[in-house]
């Protein structure tokens, strides 16, 4: 029987997808590559070359029309790499650790694979959305299982599933989401405009709430829980007006919601409700004496940033604290610059511009785009996207540049 190679691309795509989850971190457990929820150097270079392998492959299914602008975002990406591998070996940092450094930024490659199989039809999209919400889904509610049997029993079953320490609030065990998690919700809805059965639909709804209660009972956080929240209400919004004016009005008052939340202001007033609040108290607070910390570390070489930070770094000295990775995209930007800039702007500004294009041609498509790129912008003012997300940017970039691709197919209008 001949292999095809799409069928060796997907796998490898699937395979990659899976290793980040619960179906090889469970069963696996207790094996050196898998005892950790972070990437140890042995997995990192299976991945990297899986990684490379299906950039090879998928040479065969190339198209230059849709894939385009993703070579011009690695590029991009490509300068930061350089960088960081620079600074790293100024500083005599071993090779592998640079490249550890360096990993998470890396994932972006996908997005090349992935583009060349939608557009040559080898992997339809809506298919690969599919298999995105379904494992995910799937993933989330073993993490909201193990929160709860913690809580009952005080052991934490898989310890390799916990991404970081995040403690206890109110008498849960909080787990970080996957970070696939920020794409349930714009790819459930938009599998939902695709569904020709009541079944499908279902199936899709049920993923989009097990990603809000997710987030609203295990994770606990209050920022998470308010962009998804609106974005629900704006894809149900939207999709019910092609309204410039309420369009403008709606992204205005999201971002202003967002602006809103992570003002010390908001906490002072939140926090004044309950002492029970006291656990959500002092965040804020520390994520301004980091932007302080690092600001002033930035100035001092604000082209190319300060390079890539050991963990042991990236703590603000004081009482107040406060950890780098919790000041949003200025997580990269202090260590990366204005390439890591550009790159933002790139690709934020192509999803937008894409989902205005789609706007009267496919009101489903566009919202795909839009919701997706709100909540990495709005996740991004908390969480840098390569530090929380790096795993869904190849889907975001790939998902926006394959509808584009396929309504510049059917409805032959120009960028």
């Amino acid at each position: 029987m001949k292999i095809k190679y799409s069928s060796i691309i997907k796998f490898l795509i699937c395979i990659l997808v899976l290793m980040h989850l619960c179906f090889f971190l469970i069963p696996l457990s207790g094996t050196a590559m898998f005892s950790t929820s972070y990437i140890p150097k042995i997995r990192m270079f299976l991945f990297l070359a899986m990684v490379i392998m299906a950039m090879i492959f998928s040479i065969v299914y190339s198209c230059p029309s849709a894939n385009g602008v993703i070579k011009f975002e690695v590029a991009l990406l490509g300068i930061c790499w350089a960088r960081a591998i620079v600074g790293a070996s100024q500083l005599g940092t071993a090779w592998d650790d640079t490249l550890a450094m360096i990993w998470p930024y890396l994932y972006t490659l996908i997005a090349i694979p992935l583009i060349n199989l939608f557009c040559a039809g080898k992997w339809k999209a809506q298919k690969a959305a599919k298999f995105l919400v379904i494992v995910t889904s799937i993933d989330t509610l073993a993490k909201a299982f193990m929160s709860f049997y913690e809580s009952k029993t005080g052991v934490i079953l898989w310890p390799n599933l916990v991404d970081g320490e995040m403690g206890y609030r109110n008498g849960l065990y909080r787990i970080n989401p996957s970070a696939l998690s920020i794409l349930v919700i714009p790819l459930s809805f938009w599998l939902i405009s695709k569904a020709k059965s009541k079944r499908e639909k279902l199936t899709y709804v049920i993923t989009i709430l097990i990603d809000i209660f997710y987030a609203y009972i295990i994770w606990q956080a209050r920022s998470a829980l308010l962009y998804k929240t609106i974005i629900i209400i704006m894809l149900i919004f939207l999709h019910q007006t092609n309204d410039k004016k309420k369009v403008v009005i709606a992204f205005i008052m999201m971002i202003g919601a967002v602006v809103l939340i992570n003002t010390p202001v908001f906490n002072t007033f939140v926090d004044s409700f309950s002492k029970s609040n006291e656990t959500y108290g002092n965040s804020t607070i520390a994520r301004v004496n980091a932007y302080a910390y690092y600001g002033a570390m930035y100035l001092k070489s604000p082209f190319w940033g300060v390079g890539c930070l050991a963990t042991s770094e990236r703590y603000a000295p004081g009482v107040a604290g406060g950890m780098l990775e919790d000041t949003g995209f200025f997580y990269g930007v202090v260590q990366l610059g204005v390439p890591i800039i550009l790159f933002y702007i790139a690709v934020f500004f192509r999803g937008i511009y894409i989902s205005i294009k789609l706007k009267k041609m496919n009101i489903a498509d566009s919202m795909l785009c839009l919701s997706m790129t709100l909540l990495f912008i709005m996740f991004g003012v908390n969480m840098d996207p390569f530090y929380a997300f790096a795993l869904a940017l190849p889907f975001y970039v790939s998902f926006v540049e394959y509808v584009r691709w396929d309504s510049a197919k059917e409805d032959g209008y120009n960028e």
